[in-house]
């Protein structure tokens, strides 16, 4: 009765907080690290993984530095707003991946492949998860996926048409 009694001590002292470091070491350095392996086999470059934060900090301090240097063209709006990507995409052109702490985000810069992820059809390119907060107090195309999404977007696809839009347009400037 003691040897068990001492064998369950055991496994709750070691085993489990053993089991749960080694999860946790998986997901916050090992899956990050070979998910930046595979897409760099792919093509994709960008800044390394970093230890739980990704690229937050690199972000941070690009936008720090762009707000204290004085303005350029104001035409050039793009380097003003997010500095970071800027800078990511002059260095890496079509196809790079930036970290938001332990989860990759790759952004994509050519027409013909921003093109094939927006008429997603098959559901190869799903959307970021929502946390259930935001899900019940907002709708609309934003949120909705499937067939949810294919219903609404055929139904404002009318009213979003260039022609309309067009028509439209005096009254819209008149309520501005």
């Amino acid at each position: 009765m003691g040897n068990m009694l001492l064998v369950f001590a055991l496994y709750f002292v070691i085993v489990i907080p053993l089991i749960w470091g080694l999860k946790f070491l998986y997901k916050i350095w090992w899956r990050p690290k070979r998910i930046e392996k595979q897409l760099k086999k792919q093509g994709i470059h960008g800044y390394p993984y970093r230890l739980l934060y990704g690229n937050i900090k690199e972000m941070m301090k690009l936008a720090k530095e762009t707000k204290s240097s004085p303005l350029g063209s104001p035409h050039d709006a793009v380097p003003l707003a997010n500095p970071f990507l800027h800078k990511l995409a002059i260095a890496y052109k079509k196809t790079f991946v930036v970290w938001h702490g332990t989860s990759p985000r790759v952004a994509i810069m050519d027409p013909k492949l921003i093109k094939e992820v927006l008429s997603n059809k098959n559901g190869d390119f799903p959307k970021n998860e929502i946390s259930p907060l935001i899900r019940l107090f907002s709708t609309g195309l934003a949120v909705y996926e499937g067939q949810k999404w294919s219903k609404h977007r055929t139904d404002c696809q009318p009213c979003l048409s260039y022609g309309e839009i067009k028509a439209n347009d005096a009254c819209i400037f008149y309520f501005l």
